[in-house]
């Protein structure tokens, strides 16, 4: 049993030890373009929102069954099962205004980036009614084949007060 831990622990040592060293081999300028792209894409999920396009929205999300979404106390995996959450939310929805405030991006390495923000949110329902909502966002971004797409994505809202 030791001699497996010590063949999952070393080539997960290895793989760790070069994303740090292709990471710091990033020159600033690389490092520059790799956050301006990612932060676009990030733009572009409150654009398509704001215009209720949601198959541009759902494009953002990498097309697999490991796509991971979190929010709402639970978790969500495969693109499939993210497209009936969204739909479910989204379709009696006439009208989104989503701003995005805070935005931090951290690039990883020449395949990986982080977003980071703070959002606000206000939806007008089919009968009327404005539903407001707040919070945090997080988006894992691959670079995979040629173009950046989220992976993994995590929402939380503030706790109630009273």
């Amino acid at each position: 049993m030791f001699m497996n831990y010590k063949k999952i622990l070393f080539p997960l040592f290895c793989v760790g030890l070069f994303a740090c060293a292709t990471n710091q081999r990033m020159t600033p300028e690389r490092r520059t373009a790799i956050a301006l792209t990612v932060g676009q894409r990030f733009t572009e999920i409150a654009e398509a929102t704001n215009a209720l396009e949601f198959d541009r929205l759902l494009g953002q999300y990498r097309e697999s069954e490991d796509l991971t979404y979190v929010a709402g106390g639970r978790v969500t995996r495969s693109h499939e099962a993210f497209s009936d959450i969204m739909d479910a939310q989204f379709g009696g929805v006439t009208n989104a205004d989503l701003r995005w405030r805070d935005i931090f991006v951290d690039v990883l390495s020449p395949e990986v980036a982080v977003v980071t923000a703070t959002f606000e949110f206000n939806a007008t329902l089919e009968s009327g009614d404005v539903a407001r909502s707040s919070g945090t966002y997080m988006c894992i971004y691959v670079l995979h084949d040629g173009r950046w797409q989220i992976q993994y994505s995590a929402h939380s809202f503030p706790m109630n007060s009273g």
